[in-house]
């Protein structure tokens, strides 16, 4: 499903922008989307560990560089999360970076619940945010163009889905980025990829598998 305008044209966030941009609170507001409340509080992430998150090989191949990873570190990055800022939980959280050797870049963040309930109640937070990714950004970057394609869903674990949005300030490059969302059980994962391009460029088929990877982790 392809959603364009003329100022819409293609999704959110190359290997700048998958921490850099704060959009979420503002869809969070106008789509309902509410972040896991004290009574759905997610359990510790002390066993989360590398077997639980993608290998640098198994995220979409790079043209002409291989992808490596970064530690599984607890907690979540420093920096604002790229369309879902303030809705994902710390506690129960972990992450970890993918880099190449050009404009590539990723990460994968893990959720541990309290229960099922909660789980599925952050995945379709997450879900909505990504959807409202583009008109969020593109209301505070006036003279810029965005836009975003549901890529659709993804058969593994409790289902998952993915988006990709893209983003072109004005007088600079042109970014595009893919956020897939996924549950298993109590379990939640976020990975977002992102380079320099547009809609064009997002690899449907192979997030999709990265997705479907990811998810099946989860256990």
């Amino acid at each position: 499903m392809r959603r364009t305008t003329a100022r819409w044209t293609a999704g959110l966030g190359a290997a700048a922008t998958i921490g850099a941009l704060t959009v979420a609170t503002t869809h969070q507001a106008q789509a309902g989307a509410q972040p896991p409340t004290a009574a759905t509080a997610a359990t510790p992430a002390a066993d989360l560990a590398a077997a639980d998150f993608l290998a640098g090989d198994e995220l979409p191949p790079h043209a002409v560089s291989d992808w490596y990873a970064g530690e599984v570190t607890p907690g979540l990055p420093d920096a604002p999360l790229a369309c879902v800022d303030g809705l994902v939980p710390a506690a129960g959280a972990a992450h970890r970076d993918y880099g190449t050797e050009l404009d590539a870049s990723a990460r994968q963040i893990v959720v541990r619940t309290a229960d099922a309930t909660a789980a599925a109640d952050l995945a379709a937070a997450l879900e909505s945010a990504a959807a409202g990714c583009a008109a969020d950004w593109l209301r505070g970057e006036a003279g810029a163009v965005a836009g975003w394609d549901d890529l659709g869903a993804v058969d593994a674990g409790d289902g998952g889905r993915a988006f990709a949005v893209h983003t072109a300030p004005p007088e600079a490059g042109t970014n595009i980025a893919v956020h897939g969302v996924g549950r298993a059980g109590t379990t939640v994962t976020l990975v977002s990829w992102g380079q320099l391009g547009g809609l064009s460029d997002a690899p449907a088929n192979a997030f999709a598998q990265t997705l479907a990877t990811a998810i099946d982790r989860l256990g």
